[in-house]
């Protein structure tokens, strides 16, 4: 066998990936890369091993293992954090693409395992028939690599290969293992209709890759020729078999058919084998044509049923031939996945006590508040500042300001339509009726007339709320609201056990946070990663979260509580009779009216911003309208004048 193709070998670049990965250690996990000294040494070595562009089967199984050691640098590193180069030998000139991707350089990898079992398979060729299963093996090993880099094309942006080289690289390899397996059924002296079905199959890879060839970006000239040549001889090999087999079945005229076939299509190949096998088929054509033509007159045919191809090959999984054992690297590296998972934890966690914990205890403290005598304090009552209370005065004085500046507008609008109402009266009693033949002013301002009246009206508006609004800030006791609130304990009993209990619980409440803070899932996280390899920690999760049952069962205590306590403060409110006037409820009532009418102030002050906003851009809108339409009847008036003048 001869005439063989084998896939050269991608170059690569010092990657420096003892620095980069040491970087990646540093910048992605809590541990220091001097700790993995040992494992960044022994995969630089690797990497280094591989650069070297000589093949061998020591190479082969140094890039084998640099494979798995990337597999499981990936399952530690995020994907983006080393940058790798390589360039494509089928390129006649080729600087060399980069990528930040451990995916890139994977499949980079499973390039040159594919090349290199093309080029041991080459090596191996002694002519001795183990040597044929092995080429056979090999060949179909490294379409398997090719056509696991198809299946993962898109794991990259730069791509090993196009497509279309990546079909043709599998179809010339599986091509040449089928065609291992046909010498190998010739050395064994198989039938002629067997030979003829593998070396048609061996036609079919030949021509599927020069299909994909002549579209790739990558597969040269002078190959694709080669494998047009190798498409027709194994052509020209199956209607020679055939051939020999349609004799031994003594169809001689379809036997004459083929043969010719055979001897068009060897004159389109041009391998070196193809002077002897055209003797041998030239020979074989004249001997059973002289024998047709004097003994068995059989007619020639103009057609013959095609052959059948059997295909013994096929690109085998890459599962099949790369090792899955190897020693581990970076076993005690935590990947950021595991941290990740850990901040993710975290974050349930404290979501967990707050919505089993925290939050319901506080709940029921709120229901005992609301349930607490009316004279009572609420939480949410606040004083305010005195800096605070004064700042809703100077917003008072605004609104004041701003009602004072929109009617300055209205009195320069309604002062320019006078002006020009008078002028056009004045012309009108100098010229005359009818020489002055403008519009009268009466019939063309009329509506803006009608939005001055509503901007004055709109603004008499503005003022009465406003008045309104001065009037509740007169009523507020400011000094009330901004002292400090003082309230005297309750003498009731039961309001202390209330009060007692509250904030027993808000205690409570802060020293779970605090317990959720210090007892943190990522110990057990660890002891479970190394133990297993396994990321997947839900079901440690949920067994974690058991610690917190105890404070849950405190929960359901106290709803408990609570409900005896609501049924006591129910009781005393109902045998409370006609309730007393108490210093301390008509201080909470004061402080609650006055915050009230303060809550209305502040709405009325928002409202009024935005009712003053809106009216000074209305009556700017009218101010330019009616400047426009002065302009406009003055250059009117200017030029009547002039032409009555000149008259």
């Amino acid at each position: 066998m001869t005439d063989l193709l084998c896939i050269p070998q991608k170059r690569t670049t010092d990657a420096r990936l003892k620095d980069q990965l040491a970087n990646a250690i540093e910048s992605t996990s809590y541990q220091t890369a001097s700790f993995f000294d040992a494992e960044l040494n022994k995969i630089a070595y690797l990497r280094e091993s591989i650069s070297d562009p000589e093949p061998s089967k020591t190479k082969l199984r140094d890039l084998q293992e640099y494979l798995l050691c990337l597999e499981e640098i990936s399952k530690k590193f995020p994907n983006d954090q080393i940058q790798f180069t390589w360039s494509n030998p089928l390129l006649q000139k080729s600087d060399g693409t980069s990528e930040y991707s451990l995916k890139f350089e994977r499949l980079n990898i499973f390039y040159n395992i594919g090349s290199q079992y093309s080029i041991l398979a080459l090596e191996s060729n002694d002519g001795s028939s183990q040597a044929l299963k092995t080429m056979c093996l090999y060949f179909q090993y490294s379409a398997g690599c090719f056509q696991y880099i198809i299946r993962h094309l898109n794991d990259c942006e730069e791509p090993v290969f196009d497509l279309n080289s990546g079909h043709a690289l599998v179809n010339i390899m599986l091509a040449q293992a089928q065609e291992c397996f046909w010498f190998k059924a010739i050395q064994d002296g198989h039938k002629d209709s067997l030979i003829a079905k593998l070396a048609k199959q061996v036609s079919e890879y030949y021509e599927e890759s020069l299909k994909f060839g002549r579209k790739s970006q990558l597969i040269r000239n002078d190959w694709c020729l080669h494998l047009e040549s190798k498409a027709n001889y194994f052509t020209a090999v199956t209607y020679f078999r055939n051939g020999l087999s349609l004799g031994g079945k003594r169809n001689y005229g379809a036997q004459i058919k083929s043969l010719e076939m055979a001897l068009e299509y060897l004159r389109k190949s041009d391998l070196p084998s193809r002077a002897d096998f055209s003797v041998k088929i030239e020979e074989s054509l004249k001997e059973i044509q002289r024998d047709n033509d004097f003994i068995y007159l059989q007619t020639v045919p103009s057609y013959i049923d095609p052959v059948k191809p059997a295909p013994m090959v096929n690109a085998s999984p890459v599962e099949a031939f790369i090792p899955k054992d190897s020693t581990p690297i970076f076993k005690d590296l935590l990947p950021i996945g595991v941290l990740d998972a850990c901040s993710a934890y975290n974050e349930r966690q404290e979501e967990y006590v707050k919505q089993y914990v925290v939050n319901p205890l506080l709940s029921l403290n709120k229901l005992l508040y609301e349930s607490l005598p009316k004279f009572e304090l609420p939480p949410n009552l606040k004083n305010i500042s005195e800096h605070e209370l004064e700042s809703y005065e100077l917003s008072l004085n605004d609104l004041k300001f701003n009602s004072n500046n929109i009617e300055v507008q209205i009195s320069e609008i309604d002062q320019i339509l006078r002006q020009e109402s008078e002028t056009d009266s004045n012309l009108r009693l100098k010229y005359g009726t009818i020489n002055w033949d403008s519009v009268p002013s009466a019939n063309v301002n009329t509506a803006y007339y009608e939005k001055l009246q509503k901007l004055r009206e709109y603004l008499n508006q503005g003022r009465k709320v406003d008045e309104e609004t001065f009037s509740l800030f007169r009523v507020i006791d400011k000094k009330l609201i901004t002292s400090p609130i003082k309230f005297p304990e309750s003498n009731s009993p039961l309001v202390k056990q209330v009060g007692n209990v509250t904030r027993s619980r808000e205690k409570y409440a802060k020293e779970v946070e605090s317990k959720s803070t210090e007892h943190r899932l990522l110990p057990r996280i660890i002891s479970e990663y190394k133990r297993t390899g396994e990321t997947e920690f839900e079901a440690l999760f949920l067994d974690h979260l058991k610690f917190f049952d105890i404070d849950i069962k405190y929960v359901q205590h106290q709803r408990e509580e609570n409900k005896r306590l609501l049924n006591q403060l129910q009781s005393q409110e109902d045998d409370s009779g006609t309730k007393r006037l108490d210093p301390a409820a008509l201080y909470v009532e004061d402080l609650q009216y006055s915050l009230k009418l303060l809550e209305d102030v502040k709405g009325n002050l928002g409202d009024g911003a935005n009712f003053y906003r809106s009216l000074h851009k209305s009556a700017n809108e009218l101010l330019y309208e009616v400047q426009k339409f002065e302009n406009a009847r003055s250059l009117e008036r200017s030029s009547m004048e002039s032409k009555l003048n000149s008259h």
